[in-house]
């Protein structure tokens, strides 16, 4: 769950994040950028469909190379925008306008088991999806040009994803109802699929991070997707 920019028109981590009030006001940032807010009880998303934007592959040393596995944050977080748009950082057009091509087709239940996450410009003027079949994946861009005939698809690079989004969101569905009160004696602030298509990630505190008891308990519940804890601080109601 890193905090990152998006470019696009949904989120791709589809986060949940419990309200509490504090002394106060303000709000926790969460990766994915928009989030649902619910006081004191689950709450649903629609499937994650969106994008992250990132910067030059080439400023990012390491980068994995496409038809390898999804990039992780580390590999484009952080980074200077690829563009300024009066002075304000920016998508490039031709990789924003892939993007939501790319989004679309992604919201199609034909490729619901297909796709997994995307990154504006990663590299810059590209986009990368991540997806669990690459044919799979050659077929969905597919599906973008036909909704957008102007977008190149030479600058569709895809690798591979762990799950589907699709797959992730159902294994959050399923911790939904442990919101806000937790399990094992450690809370869930939030629930959301990994940013790299990989594993759900489950927000609590520094103890339940150090357990391994809780992770256990947790991924008995997800239907064998792997979870992992962050803690990034007590939700804070806006």
């Amino acid at each position: 769950m890193e905090s990152r920019n998006v470019r696009g028109t949904a989120v791709m981590a589809g986060w949940l994040v419990v309200a509490v009030l504090v002394t106060g006001c303000g709000g926790v940032s969460h990766p994915g950028g928009d989030k649902v807010v619910v006081s004191g009880k689950g709450g649903s998303t629609p499937p994650p469909v969106a994008t992250t934007r990132a910067t030059p592959q080439q400023a990012a040393p390491g980068a994995p190379a496409p038809g390898g596995p999804c990039p992780t944050p580390a590999q484009w977080r952080n980074l200077p925008a690829p563009t300024h748009i009066d002075g304000t950082p920016a998508s490039t057009p031709e990789a924003q306008a892939l993007s939501q091509a790319v989004g679309a087709a992604g919201r199609e239940s034909a490729f619901r088991d297909v796709y997994g996450s995307q990154i504006t410009d990663f590299p810059a003027g590209h986009v990368a999806l991540c997806v669990t079949d690459l044919a799979g994946g050659r077929r969905l861009g597919a599906e973008a040009k036909r909704i957008d005939p102007r977008v190149d698809l030479g600058r569709l690079d895809l690798y591979l994803a762990r799950y589907s989004a699709a797959r992730l969101e159902s294994a959050v569905q399923r911790l939904t109802p442990l919101m806000p009160k937790g399990a094992l004696g450690f809370p869930i602030n939030g629930l959301g699929s990994g940013a790299d298509s990989s594993s759900v990630e489950v927000d609590t505190n520094a103890a339940g991070i150090a357990s391994a008891a809780f992770r256990h308990y947790l991924e008995s519940r997800t239907g064998g997707i792997p979870v992992t804890l962050v803690n990034q601080g007590p939700a804070v109601a806006l």
